[in-house]
């Protein structure tokens, strides 16, 4: 018997209203914007350039890597609306569009009319008008995941665990759950796909750090298919439709999850800005590593780096290990402000990092040594009384508590950080005096 197909269903069918008013103020990003047949601006959600690529074209680049969908142009359905289907249609047919990724047709990309409809309602139409008897997986095209998430993994986990499976990953303290939900899981049950036991899709505020997140990013089994066919009409509010789904499914218990580490947001223009600069700095950060690991691996193995290891097997370590520790870091955000959940994430990595700040962000901690005054070694040096200076006479003073910074602006030290070593080179000028055997002589005559 034939395993059944899976097929992918990418949601890029909301307008971004919003967004393309706030890209309009700024001239900089005016190249964000697309010019509708009426003459109206608009965004393309799923076009936006994360880190230099296109949304969809991130997902489609993931999902090549999975032999459970291939041929993978007869796996994926993207649902548009009619103000931005010529886009992705355009899209498709550039060079770096669909057909330089799995050969995207056109017959694949389909309007789900004039737009505002629920994602939900958007799937449920077309399984029914395709008549789609299979597996399903639907991706939220306003959102992607972390530069290093594995979404073969997500998927496959789902397919071998026979689950109706819904993606989450932790919250950070301060992080707004408007366009995610919340989910409580079975945290009892050992695994790393624990059942869901309830979820809240039309919930507002920020996190305390450590909540779950429901993402917009749902495996749905054939056997779900009825239930998804009849639950639109029922849905409470067009927001979040994909968790008001897993919200019933929870309530008969036939809904797990699996969790992801990072995700980031595209519904606002801010959210997008700061997801934008993340991804630019982590390629460019990978493509220094990569140019450090080709100068380093014709080295001796004692080096200060450890045992080498060519490739991409090094900067995928270090890079996770970067990852970890960012992601370890509990540091709160926003303050009550509607801010992007990777703002302090990133704010942290550019600071670890030795990057530019594009971020507000305080001071830099205090050193200790500033923190308290009375455990500095304080030894003047003493002088004779008749040629005592005046630098010695204010030196002579202990420092107080009140004398101490209370900013911290020190210089990071990134030539010491990034020095590769190796053996000592002089390459100065020669600055010693040049004598002259003629000039000698006429000064003895």
């Amino acid at each position: 018997m034939a395993p059944t197909p899976v097929r992918v269903v990418l949601l890029c069918h909301e307008f971004g209203e919003e967004f393309a008013r706030a890209a309009a103020e700024r001239p900089d990003k005016l190249h964000l914007l697309r010019r509708g047949a009426e003459g109206d601006y608009h965004v393309a959600k799923g076009l936006l350039e994360v880190g230099g690529t296109p949304a969809v074209h991130y997902w489609l680049t993931a999902l090549e890597q999975c032999a459970r969908l291939m041929p993978l142009e007869e796996s994926v359905y993207l649902l548009c609306n009619d103000t931005n289907r010529g886009d992705f249609v355009e899209w498709a047919r550039g060079p770096k569009g669909g057909k330089g990724v799995v050969g995207l047709s056109e017959e694949r990309i389909i309007s789900t009319g004039p737009g505002g409809k629920p994602g939900l309602q958007c799937v449920a139409e077309l399984v029914r008008n395709e008549g789609l008897d299979c597996h399903l997986f639907v991706i939220d095209c306003e959102h992607v995941l972390g530069p290093q998430a594995n979404v073969v993994r997500l998927l496959e986990h789902a397919m071998i665990r026979a689950k109706n499976t819904i993606v989450t990953c932790p919250a950070r303290a301060g992080q707004d759950v408007a366009n995610y939900g919340l989910l409580e899981l079975d945290t009892a049950a050992a695994g790393s796909n624990p059942r869901v036991l309830g979820c809240e899709p039309l919930c507002e505020g920020f996190a305390q750090g450590g909540e779950s997140l429901a993402l917009p990013l749902v495996v749905l089994r054939k056997s779900a298919l009825p239930l998804l066919l009849e639950f639109p009409a029922g849905l409470e509010h067009s927001h979040n439709s994909l968790q008001q789904l897993v919200a019933a499914m929870a309530r008969s218990g036939t809904c797990y999850a699996i969790r992801t580490e990072t995700v980031f947001s595209l519904v606002t223009f801010e959210s997008y800005e700061q997801a934008d600069k993340f991804f630019g700095y982590y390629f460019r950060k990978k493509k220094k590593l990569l140019e450090k690991t080709k100068k380093t691996s014709s080295r001796r193995p004692d080096s200060n780096i450890g045992a080498v290891i060519r490739g991409d097997q090094q900067i995928d370590r270090q890079l996770d290990a970067m990852e970890k520790e960012l992601l370890s870091r509990k540091e709160g955000g926003g303050g009550g402000k509607a801010e992007d959940e990777v703002l302090q994430l990133f704010s942290d990595f550019m600071e670890i990092s030795g990057g530019p700040a594009v971020a507000s962000k305080g001071p830099r901690p205090i050193p200790v040594r500033f923190k308290n005054a009375e455990g500095w070694k304080h030894q003047p040096l003493k002088q004779h009384a008749v040629f005592q200076t005046s630098n010695n006479v204010y030196g002579a003073k202990k420092p107080s508590q009140q004398e101490m910074p209370l900013k911290w602006n020190g210089i990071r030290g990134e030539f010491t950080k990034t020095f590769g070593g190796g053996r000592y080179r002089d390459t100065s000028f020669n600055t010693s005096k040049t004598t002259s055997r003629v000039v000698n002589m006429r000064e003895d005559f």
